[in-house]
């Protein structure tokens, strides 16, 4: 199958999926990036969104096994200082020592993700936040499926060309703004908005990014793997070994297209993370083995066209 068929493919998987509140999920043949092997997988073309996550949720109460996220166990997560309701602001003085924009929100949790008083209603096309490592893979195994690994993440953002472009869309960093949720304006209170949001946007939001119609690879959300982090972390207390951290792609709305606050996104930008780390810009899509059979399925570039 070529692929200049993916728009064909995409609009036939859209008409099919009718009222599901699944993603779509691309077939995605072999490769390698940076030097690692990549299998045929499965992988959603969209971070998993309010309404899913609710979904397993009640699926779980329903079986007697009722599911409660890391951050509900907690009793609190972080939130973006400038989304943080007023009311509940005035209630806190404390915040992230090196990220004083970063909030623990008592009571911040999926399913009222700026604290108690908020709700996911309106946003259930959003992605799913304040989720853990732990939390996400649960998430996974419900549907049949695993987080994806860092190599699978990055061919499927790259759609299957090692190297090349920083970025996934035509114009660069130009079209940032018409393409991508990434922060615009003074950092960390003056967010200028020309993305359309100050934080969250729906996950299908600005279109498919690349040319094999993945959705968000890049701003809106850090998104979870399951590749365990190798890169700078801080330095632990002298004779302590440095907490296990975990991979995250992509960046977030707090990030920027050029670096001047916080990450520069790029399609290589990664970051490390604890497991039980989680906020209101920490999300993730599920990979597979094989499809689940109620989500539509888009095949893309055969093996031997790669």
């Amino acid at each position: 199958m070529a692929r200049g068929s993916l728009g064909i493919l995409l609009a036939a998987a859209a008409a099919c999926s009718g009222s599901s509140i699944f993603s779509e999920v691309a077939h995605v043949g072999k490769g390698r990036i940076g030097g690692r092997a990549v299998a045929p997988y499965y992988i959603d073309t969209a971070a998993v969104t309010n309404e899913a996550f609710r979904a397993f949720v009640r699926a779980h109460k329903q079986d007697g096994r009722p599911f409660k996220t890391e951050a509900e166990r907690f009793g609190w997560s972080f939130v973006m200082k400038a989304v943080v309701p007023p009311a509940t602001l005035a209630g806190t003085n404390e915040t992230l020592p090196e990220a004083d924009w970063w909030v623990p929100v008592q009571g911040a949790w999926w399913r009222e993700p700026e604290g108690p008083g908020t709700s996911v209603q309106g946003r259930l096309d959003h992605p799913a936040t304040h989720v853990s490592l732990e939390d996400a893979t649960e998430f996974c195994r419900w549907r049949k499926g695993k987080l994806p690994s860092s190599a699978q993440w990055e061919w499927a953002a790259r759609a299957g060309k090692e190297g090349g472009d920083d970025l996934p869309w035509a114009g660069g960093e130009e079209a940032a703004a018409q393409r991508a949720n990434l922060w615009t304006g003074a950092f960390p209170a003056g967010n200028d908005e020309a993305d359309g949001f100050t934080a969250l946007a729906p996950v299908r939001q600005y279109g498919a990014q690349n040319s094999w119609g993945f959705y968000n690879m890049l701003g809106n959300c850090w998104e979870w793997t399951r590749t365990p982090y190798t890169g700078q972390q801080k330095a632990a207390p002298r004779g302590a070994k440095p907490p296990q951290q975990w991979t995250l792609h992509g960046g977030s709305f707090v990030d920027t297209i050029d670096g001047s606050s916080n990450h520069r996104v790029t399609l290589g930008t990664t970051m490390g993370n604890a497991a039980d780390a989680g906020s209101n810009n920490l999300c993730f899509r599920c990979a597979y083995r094989f499809a689940p059979e109620d989500a539509p399925t888009v095949e893309l570039a055969p093996d031997d066209e790669l």
